[in-house]
Protein backbone atom coordinates (compact mmCIF):
# COMPACT_ATOMS: atom_id res chain seq x y z
CA UNK A 1 0.00 0.00 0.00
CA UNK A 2 1.09 3.30 -1.38
CA UNK A 3 1.64 6.42 1.81
CA UNK A 4 0.43 9.73 0.21
CA UNK A 5 4.13 11.16 0.12
CA UNK A 6 5.13 8.44 -1.91
CA UNK A 7 2.21 8.65 -4.26
CA UNK A 8 3.14 12.65 -4.62
CA UNK A 9 6.65 12.11 -4.99
CA UNK A 10 6.48 9.54 -8.06
CA UNK A 11 3.74 11.95 -9.86
CA UNK A 12 5.89 14.92 -9.32
CA UNK A 13 8.85 12.84 -10.86
CA UNK A 14 6.51 11.99 -13.36
CA UNK A 15 5.12 15.49 -14.16
CA UNK A 16 9.28 16.81 -14.12
CA UNK A 17 9.90 14.04 -16.42
CA UNK A 18 6.45 14.67 -18.86
CA UNK A 19 7.72 18.21 -19.04
CA UNK A 20 10.89 18.15 -20.90
CA UNK A 21 9.92 17.80 -24.42
CA UNK A 22 12.10 16.72 -27.59
CA UNK A 23 13.42 19.92 -29.70
CA UNK A 24 12.97 18.44 -33.10
CA UNK A 25 9.51 17.55 -32.42
CA UNK A 26 8.04 18.97 -29.44
CA UNK A 27 6.91 15.16 -27.93
CA UNK A 28 7.41 14.58 -24.35
CA UNK A 29 11.08 12.72 -23.52
CA UNK A 30 10.76 9.33 -21.66
CA UNK A 31 14.27 7.76 -20.46
CA UNK A 32 13.78 4.91 -22.88
CA UNK A 33 13.31 7.53 -26.49
CA UNK A 34 15.81 9.77 -25.05
CA UNK A 35 19.24 10.34 -25.99
CA UNK A 36 22.46 11.70 -25.54
CA UNK A 37 24.57 13.63 -27.82
CA UNK A 38 28.67 13.68 -27.77
CA UNK A 39 27.76 17.74 -27.20
CA UNK A 40 26.24 16.52 -23.86
CA UNK A 41 22.35 17.68 -25.64
CA UNK A 42 19.78 15.15 -24.46
CA UNK A 43 16.82 16.92 -25.05
CA UNK A 44 15.88 14.33 -28.50
CA UNK A 45 13.83 11.35 -29.31
CA UNK A 46 16.41 8.39 -31.02
CA UNK A 47 14.13 8.51 -33.74
CA UNK A 48 13.79 12.30 -34.35
CA UNK A 49 18.00 12.41 -34.01
CA UNK A 50 18.71 9.65 -36.68
CA UNK A 51 16.21 11.33 -38.58
CA UNK A 52 17.78 14.59 -38.96
CA UNK A 53 21.37 13.06 -39.07
CA UNK A 54 19.94 11.40 -42.31
CA UNK A 55 18.55 14.66 -43.75
CA UNK A 56 21.82 16.42 -42.63
CA UNK A 57 24.26 13.88 -44.14
CA UNK A 58 27.21 13.70 -44.59
CA UNK A 59 27.53 16.23 -41.82
CA UNK A 60 26.58 15.10 -38.56
CA UNK A 61 25.55 18.48 -36.64
CA UNK A 62 23.83 18.71 -33.49
CA UNK A 63 20.49 20.44 -34.02
CA UNK A 64 21.02 23.12 -30.70
CA UNK A 65 24.79 24.06 -30.85
CA UNK A 66 26.00 22.94 -34.12
CA UNK A 67 28.91 21.04 -32.88
CA UNK A 68 30.09 18.05 -34.73
CA UNK A 69 28.86 15.08 -33.09
CA UNK A 70 31.25 12.16 -32.96
CA UNK A 71 28.63 9.43 -31.49
CA UNK A 72 25.58 9.26 -29.48
CA UNK A 73 23.97 7.14 -27.27
CA UNK A 74 20.14 5.55 -26.75
CA UNK A 75 19.04 5.00 -23.56
CA UNK A 76 16.17 1.91 -24.65
CA UNK A 77 19.08 -0.71 -24.42
CA UNK A 78 17.69 -1.37 -20.71
CA UNK A 79 14.49 -2.18 -22.07
CA UNK A 80 15.59 -3.67 -24.82
CA UNK A 81 17.08 -6.83 -23.31
CA UNK A 82 15.10 -7.13 -20.01
CA UNK A 83 15.93 -11.21 -20.21
CA UNK A 84 17.54 -11.06 -15.85
CA UNK A 85 18.62 -8.31 -13.80
CA UNK A 86 22.08 -9.04 -13.91
CA UNK A 87 22.13 -8.65 -17.73
CA UNK A 88 20.15 -5.19 -16.83
CA UNK A 89 22.78 -4.77 -14.51
CA UNK A 90 25.65 -4.66 -17.15
CA UNK A 91 23.80 -2.74 -19.28
CA UNK A 92 23.29 0.16 -16.86
CA UNK A 93 27.05 0.10 -16.24
CA UNK A 94 27.94 0.20 -19.83
CA UNK A 95 25.24 3.19 -20.20
CA UNK A 96 26.91 5.02 -16.97
CA UNK A 97 30.06 4.59 -18.37
CA UNK A 98 28.76 5.89 -21.55
CA UNK A 99 27.70 8.81 -20.11
CA UNK A 100 30.82 9.61 -18.02
CA UNK A 101 32.71 9.46 -21.62
CA UNK A 102 30.59 11.78 -23.05
CA UNK A 103 30.59 14.48 -19.95
CA UNK A 104 34.31 14.03 -19.67
CA UNK A 105 34.48 14.91 -23.98
CA UNK A 106 32.26 17.45 -23.74
CA UNK A 107 34.03 19.04 -20.47
CA UNK A 108 37.41 18.26 -22.47
CA UNK A 109 35.91 20.16 -25.35
CA UNK A 110 34.42 23.29 -22.99
CA UNK A 111 38.17 23.55 -21.74
CA UNK A 112 39.85 23.36 -25.20
CA UNK A 113 37.45 26.07 -26.52
CA UNK A 114 38.42 28.10 -23.45
CA UNK A 115 41.75 27.62 -23.30
CA UNK A 116 41.91 28.18 -27.45
CA UNK A 117 39.85 31.69 -26.87
CA UNK A 118 42.12 32.43 -23.77
CA UNK A 119 45.14 32.15 -26.61
CA UNK A 120 43.87 33.89 -29.39
CA UNK A 121 43.11 36.88 -26.23
CA UNK A 122 46.54 36.75 -24.85
CA UNK A 123 47.75 37.10 -28.92
CA UNK A 124 45.72 39.85 -29.21
CA UNK A 125 46.39 41.58 -26.43
CA UNK A 126 50.21 41.38 -26.96
CA UNK A 127 49.70 42.12 -30.44
CA UNK A 128 48.10 45.47 -29.41
CA UNK A 129 50.80 46.22 -26.83
CA UNK A 130 53.34 45.53 -29.48
CA UNK A 131 51.56 47.69 -31.60
CA UNK A 132 50.83 50.74 -29.00
CA UNK A 133 55.45 50.11 -28.25
CA UNK A 134 55.78 51.11 -32.35
CA UNK A 135 53.87 53.74 -32.47
CA UNK A 136 55.47 55.61 -29.22
CA UNK A 137 58.96 54.83 -30.54
CA UNK A 138 57.95 56.51 -34.04
CA UNK A 139 56.98 59.19 -32.40
CA UNK A 140 59.72 59.88 -30.06
CA UNK A 141 61.99 59.00 -32.99
CA UNK A 142 59.74 62.17 -35.06
CA UNK A 143 60.61 64.30 -32.17
CA UNK A 144 64.26 63.78 -32.13
CA UNK A 145 64.58 64.11 -35.74
CA UNK A 146 62.59 67.45 -35.86
CA UNK A 147 64.58 68.31 -33.00
CA UNK A 148 68.07 67.61 -34.69
CA UNK A 149 67.01 69.82 -38.03
CA UNK A 150 65.84 72.59 -36.22
CA UNK A 151 69.22 72.70 -34.54
CA UNK A 152 71.39 72.03 -37.55
CA UNK A 153 69.46 74.56 -39.99
CA UNK A 154 68.62 76.90 -37.10
CA UNK A 155 70.35 80.55 -38.16
CA UNK A 156 73.14 81.68 -36.40
CA UNK A 157 72.75 85.00 -35.10
CA UNK A 158 75.97 86.05 -33.89
CA UNK A 159 77.45 84.22 -36.76
CA UNK A 160 75.81 86.29 -39.49
CA UNK A 161 76.62 89.53 -37.42
CA UNK A 162 80.74 88.52 -37.93
CA UNK A 163 80.30 87.62 -41.35
CA UNK A 164 78.21 91.29 -42.03
CA UNK A 165 80.91 93.10 -40.35
CA UNK A 166 83.88 91.27 -42.30
CA UNK A 167 82.02 91.95 -45.49
CA UNK A 168 81.67 95.67 -44.79
CA UNK A 169 85.39 95.85 -43.78
CA UNK A 170 86.39 93.54 -47.48
CA UNK A 171 83.61 96.31 -49.23
CA UNK A 172 86.09 99.21 -47.92
CA UNK A 173 89.46 97.88 -48.30
CA UNK A 174 87.69 97.27 -52.09
CA UNK A 175 87.16 100.76 -52.25
CA UNK A 176 90.57 102.22 -51.19
CA UNK A 177 91.75 100.06 -53.35
CA UNK A 178 89.65 101.03 -56.56
CA UNK A 179 90.31 104.88 -55.61
CA UNK A 180 94.62 104.18 -55.36
CA UNK A 181 93.78 101.93 -58.59
CA UNK A 182 92.71 104.82 -60.26
CA UNK A 183 95.08 107.38 -59.39
CA UNK A 184 97.77 105.12 -60.53
CA UNK A 185 95.71 104.92 -64.04
CA UNK A 186 95.31 109.07 -63.55
CA UNK A 187 99.34 109.93 -62.80
CA UNK A 188 99.88 107.45 -65.85
CA UNK A 189 97.62 109.09 -67.98
CA UNK A 190 99.37 112.32 -66.77
CA UNK A 191 102.67 111.19 -67.44
CA UNK A 192 101.72 109.64 -70.98
CA UNK A 193 100.62 112.88 -71.96
CA UNK A 194 103.33 114.94 -71.02
CA UNK A 195 105.53 112.52 -72.62
CA UNK A 196 103.94 113.05 -75.94
CA UNK A 197 103.92 116.80 -75.46
CA UNK A 198 107.35 116.67 -75.03
CA UNK A 199 107.51 114.22 -77.84
CA UNK A 200 105.60 116.31 -80.30
CA UNK A 201 108.42 119.98 -79.61
CA UNK A 202 110.77 117.22 -80.62
CA UNK A 203 109.44 116.36 -83.79
CA UNK A 204 108.59 120.05 -84.70
CA UNK A 205 112.92 120.63 -84.09
CA UNK A 206 113.68 117.83 -85.50
CA UNK A 207 111.02 118.96 -88.64
CA UNK A 208 113.01 122.55 -89.02
CA UNK A 209 116.29 121.05 -89.03
CA UNK A 210 115.08 118.70 -91.65
CA UNK A 211 113.60 121.36 -93.93
CA UNK A 212 116.97 123.41 -94.06
CA UNK A 213 118.71 120.01 -94.65
CA UNK A 214 116.41 119.10 -97.22
CA UNK A 215 116.89 121.87 -99.62
CA UNK A 216 117.88 120.98 -103.00
CA UNK A 217 118.07 122.23 -106.62
CA UNK A 218 117.29 119.33 -109.58
CA UNK A 219 119.29 120.04 -112.85
CA UNK A 220 117.89 118.57 -116.04
CA UNK A 221 119.24 117.86 -118.75
CA UNK A 222 116.89 120.57 -120.70
CA UNK A 223 117.99 123.64 -120.18
CA UNK A 224 115.37 124.78 -117.41
CA UNK A 225 116.57 124.28 -113.83
CA UNK A 226 113.94 122.57 -111.11
CA UNK A 227 114.63 123.78 -107.41
CA UNK A 228 112.59 123.18 -104.33
CA UNK A 229 112.46 121.73 -100.69
CA UNK A 230 111.82 117.89 -100.05
CA UNK A 231 109.34 117.07 -97.16
CA UNK A 232 109.46 113.96 -96.29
Amino acid sequence: MHTPSSSSSSSSSSSEEAEENCAICILPLTPSTRTTLSCNHSTFHTACIETWFSFRYPTRECPLCRATITHHTTRDFITSYPATPRQAERYVDIWREEEERLYYESEARMLEDTGAARQLWWEEEEAFFEREARRILAEENMEEDADSWDEEYEPDTDSEEVTDDSTDDDEEEEEDEDEEEEKEDEDEDEEKGEAMLTDSEDDSHNFDRDEEMYDFTYTTDSDSDYSGTYKP
